[in-house]
């Protein structure tokens, strides 16, 4: 303890109190904001014995919690502790297109960075690793990740501000819920859905052409779409298609866009 803190003790506690003193390496946290749970390794100052994956598991039995974590990562923590503390997650429950699953997280700067490859694929979006950029690829998107126990891990706002994909924190059940919105052709629901951001609502081109069975072209590498007059029209690549907005959209093509934003969904249908 701190000087401070014995100090504030000393008038609380009469002559005689009997204390029991505890030395442990490892510990378990629950943070309240994010319902996250946490291994906390703390330095083994006094060198009183070697940390174990299975001492770690006991201690997450006596707390009742399920090992399910990736074994690896615990080991590489227990490797690395040093003079600070340590924190490795247990896991966030994510709920994403209708299936709730438990995703890696970890803990940078104090921000909860996420695993990049379960979120992307599925959204049915491309995940490609650039060592030399160190980053998660997707499309023209460019996600900067830091990388434990060889996976990728990203920022929430770096998968709203180029992928689209929002987040939302559900206090109640305890877990966050990644989503993008529908679009729905001609009642089928297409693959990838809308790209919302602060400049409005961009659709894939490309897999709404093809479910309306119209002719487009695209040329991927200047992020242009031509329309059946010759006219080049600007978009954004993400993944393997083209994204315009819902305005460009029906210029290019002979569609109607219906949007409707309380029930996050875009409804496309050919004009009469």
């Amino acid at each position: 303890m701190h000087n401070s803190d014995v100090e504030e003790l000393f008038g609380r506690i009469s002559l005689g109190t009997e204390l029991r003193i505890t030395y442990e390496t490892v510990d378990v946290e629950m943070d309240p904001t994010t319902g996250q749970t946490h291994l906390v390794f703390y330095p083994d100052v006094y060198y009183r014995g070697k940390l174990t994956v299975e001492a770690v598991e006991e201690k997450l039995k006596a707390f009742t919690l399920p090992i399910s974590f990736n074994k690896g990562r615990i080991e590489a923590a227990i490797r690395s502790s040093g003079s600070v503390p340590s924190y490795v997650c247990l896991g966030m429950k994510v709920h994403m297109n209708g299936s709730e699953v438990i995703i890696d997280t970890e803990i940078v700067n104090g921000e909860t960075l996420v695993a990049a490859r379960p979120i992307l694929q599925s959204f049915g979006l491309p995940v490609i690793w650039d060592p030399e950029k160190q980053a998660v690829v997707s499309g023209t998107a460019v996600l900067p990740a830091h990388v434990r126990s060889g996976q990728s891990f990203v920022h929430l706002s770096d998968l709203e501000r180029q992928l689209g994909i929002k987040s939302h924190w559900h206090e109640l059940e305890q877990l966050i819920e990644f989503f993008v919105w529908k679009v729905i052709v001609e009642q089928t629901e297409l693959a990838g859905g809308a790209w919302i951001d602060d400049k409005g609502i961009w659709l894939a081109i490309g897999r709404i052409a093809h479910a309306l069975e119209l002719p487009v072209v695209m040329i991927p590498e200047r992020a242009v779409v031509i329309d059946g007059q010759g006219q080049e029209w600007l978009g954004k690549v993400c993944g393997e298609d083209i994204y315009v907005s819902a305005e460009t959209l029906t210029e290019i093509l002979p569609i109607k866009v219906i949007i409707l934003e309380d029930q996050k969904r875009i409804e496309i249908m050919r004009r009469s």
